[in-house]
């Protein structure tokens, strides 16, 4: 008979504690005695908490014959001094425990480690927090250390806490999952705003006009630092959520974020440029009339004013759209300078585009203003008018320029503004279905429970 290094007192007495602190680890110890038999090659005594007979307990013995029959399903504490042997004769069977080990009482710096690297070889994700140079090992090894600490710093941790308490670890994941989720929120938007700009380009190549220098600066300015910013202000949740965040920058969630919204935001741009193309009172841009030196009087058209505003519009949502999903932040409505700002750029954004001419309009040349009115301010239209008035000066400057006649009705009713205002509305409202229905919310949900990979978890 071969005798167990393991001191039964003060192992119960761990369990009695964890017991105490209102831990869910109940039922079992690693003990005392062993005889050449059993799947170690020799067999392991348990002990539960309220054993009468502190030499063995034949409740917890029919418990313990159940781990190896059907796989943990209990919880489990040993003493280091029991670990280290079980490590080093049976490994392999220890790890089938793993799941189930809840306390490591008196354990060694070197078995610390060698505990943090075993949960590692198991495929979990491992964290550590301790408070003293035996730890340091442990720290090290872990893919998240925490050093309960009084100093700034920790040299062997990444994480130093000046809370003695392992609440500092949930505390660390709470502002990493944010951190994280914030990051991919920043890439998102950005990633977006480059393919709407992108979309932009085409519109302007075809139509071969220039949005008006307000536009531009309305897209760098107003709408990208401004957001980009705010969305870096959300806070983390108080409590974890069951799911972590994706970390990949290319994987599924991320791409059918940016993708899925370019797509609608995409389509919405084509069903504007049909409406304005079948409006009444619609003349396509005489490009050929223009004089590249008078750049700035390209934006004095419908098609600027559809495809730069609605662009403006859909990078000034797009910059709340992956701030509203609240699984790892506070949602949008806690993080109150993100709200303001998108409340005061959208109420901004209608009223340049609703209201009738006047000089905020005239800021971003919105042609509810009628740019081929006779006597018109704007050089294209008049040479437009010219040139279909058979004036020969202009047709020489601009041989290409065929013209037409001053209209009444060439600047935008409201109606059509207002349409393209429930348009715009329509497009940020489906994209915000899609991150918090499909993205974000059940359907993303009930596609990973049947594809994902079934990882290893412990029990909770």
């Amino acid at each position: 008979m071969l005798k167990l290094p393991c001191d039964t007192d003060e192992l119960l007495l761990a369990i009695a504690a964890a017991t105490a602190a209102q831990s869910r680890t109940s039922s079992l110890a690693a003990a005392a005695e062993f005889e050449d038999a059993g799947p170690f090659g020799f067999d392991l005594t348990w002990l539960s908490e309220d054993a009468e007979d502190k030499k063995g307990d034949a409740r917890a013995q029919a418990a313990a014959a159940a781990i190896w029959r059907d796989g943990p399903r209990l919880e489990l504490a040993l003493t280091g001094r029991a670990f280290e042997l079980l490590d080093a004769r049976r490994p392999e069977e220890l790890l089938q425990l793993y799941p189930g080990l809840r306390i490591f009482a008196r354990t060694s710096p070197a078995a610390k480690t060698r505990v943090v690297q075993r949960f590692m070889a198991i495929g979990l994700v491992v964290a550590m927090c301790g408070d003293g140079g035996n730890d340091c090992g442990a720290l090290r090894t872990a893919h998240a250390g925490v050093a309960l600490s009084e100093a700034e710093a920790s040299l062997v941790s990444p994480f130093t806490s000046r809370t003695k308490s392992i609440r500092s670890m949930v505390d660390l994941l709470l502002e990493g999952r944010c951190a994280l989720t914030t990051s991919f929120a920043c890439y998102k938007f950005i990633v977006l705003a480059g393919q709407l700009i992108s979309m932009l380009k085409v519109f302007v190549s075809y139509y071969l006009f220039i949005a008006p220098p307000m536009a531009y600066l309305s897209f760098d300015v107003l709408v990208t630092m401004t957001m980009s910013f705010a969305l870096t202000l959300a806070k983390p949740l108080t409590r974890l959520s069951k799911n972590t965040p994706t970390n990949s920058l290319l994987g599924p969630t991320t791409m059918a974020s940016a993708v899925g919204a370019y797509g609608i935001f995409f389509v919405f741009y084509i069903v504007l440029v049909c409406l304005m193309d079948s409006e009444h009172g619609y003349i396509q841009w005489p490009y050929k009339c223009a004089d590249a030196d008078d750049w700035w009087t390209l934006g004095d058209n419908w098609e600027s004013t559809v495809i730069a505003i609605s662009f403006i519009c859909f990078q000034t949502h797009a910059g709340v759209l992956f701030a509203l999903s609240g699984r790892h932040r506070l949602p949008l409505w806690r993080n109150t300078p993100h709200a303001l700002l998108y409340v005061a750029l959208a109420t901004l954004w209608s009223c340049v585009l609703l209201t009738g001419p006047n000089d905020l309009t005239d800021l971003w040349h919105i042609a509810s203003r009628n740019f081929n009115e006779e006597d018109t301010d704007s050089e294209v239209w008049q040479n437009y008018q010219k040139a279909g008035a058979g004036d020969e000066a202009t047709r020489d400057d601009f041989p290409d320029c065929h013209g037409g006649p001053a209209t009444d009705d060439y600047g935008m009713s409201f109606w059509f503004r207002l349409r393209m205002w429930m348009l715009i509305v329509l497009a940020c409202v489906l994209t915000t279905a899609w991150e918090l229905l499909v993205v974000t919310g059940p359907v993303r949900d009930a596609i990973q429970a049947r594809v994902a990979p079934r990882k290893t978890r412990l029990r909770a």
